[in-house]
């Protein structure tokens, strides 16, 4: 099991969604490079990504969100999880995803499981995608780029 501790916790869904482009993008920038801080205090070297991972995150704030306003809130820190290589993706079939809070100081603590119990050691048969190719978005196919260009 890996535990990430940061001390801060990420703006609710409802905040995230009143922000222009420029502040999101702000905000996946600052929570790439704090679970990366995290990481790297945890896990020296390159880790191996789970294939499927039981993650909870408990979120910890002066104010509780309503349950949407929650789950919604720790959007960037799954996308930053999978950024970092702790995750394989975020989607239903490689992530069981729970998450709770309480009123405190700002924090968040992670906890990553892997479901399949395979060994997280590094240097593992396993490869390893670049962090790149796993950040970057595919190009549209050309029958859906000849569709919106219309």
């Amino acid at each position: 099991m890996i535990v990430l501790e940061i001390p801060a916790a990420p703006p609710g869904l409802n905040m995230v969604l009143r922000m222009g482009w420029q502040r999101r993008h702000s905000l996946t920038r600052k929570w790439r490079k704090s679970i990366w801080a995290a990481r790297c205090q945890v896990i020296h070297g390159r880790p191996t990504p789970i294939a499927k991972a039981k993650v909870l995150i408990e979120r910890t704030s002066p104010n509780l969100l309503d349950t949407d306003n929650l789950y919604g809130s720790v959007k960037v820190v799954l996308d930053a999880l999978r950024c970092n290589e702790l995750i394989v993706d975020d989607n239903p079939e490689s992530l069981t995803l729970g998450v709770t809070q309480k009123k405190g100081p700002p924090h968040l603590r992670i906890q990553i499981e892997d479901v399949l119990g395979a060994p997280k050691s590094i240097g593992s048969n396993v490869q390893n995608p670049p962090t790149s190719a796993i950040c970057a978005s595919k190009p549209h196919s050309e029958s859906t780029a000849s569709a919106v260009t219309r």
